[in-house]
């Protein structure tokens, strides 16, 4: 059983689909795993876990939790973060974001 609170939930729209994948594989697993913490951290992905469970599986287990989050970590260097198009990584007045062209041009506007 997959336990993920509200408050772990701090991650940027443009990433709910990746998230929403993420989610349902580690669901599948049917082992108790908890979400400690989603968030974006130099503009990719940070998924946070824990898991409870028996010793002889719990280290196959996290194998399988680490591909699945490494895989989700991965897209969201190529998606962007403000509506989940294809986007790249980009640096703007010192901070890292992930955002498409059309985001790239309002946030410069704004800065």
């Amino acid at each position: 059983m997959l336990e993920f609170p509200e408050y772990a939930k701090q991650y940027p729209p443009g990433w709910q689909n990746i998230i929403d994948r993420l989610v349902a594989k580690l669901d599948a697993i049917d082992f108790d795993i908890t979400v400690l913490q989603a968030k974006s951290k130099f503009a990719s992905l940070r998924f946070y876990t824990r898991i409870k469970g028996t010793k002889h599986y719990e280290d196959y287990i996290w194998k399988v939790v680490d591909k699945f989050v490494a895989e989700a970590e991965a897209e969201s260097t190529v998606t962007c973060e403000v509506c989940g198009a294809k986007a790249e990584l980009r640096e703007i007045n010192y901070f890292m974001v992930t955002l498409c062209d059309e985001h790239l041009k309002e946030r410069l506007k704004n800065a």
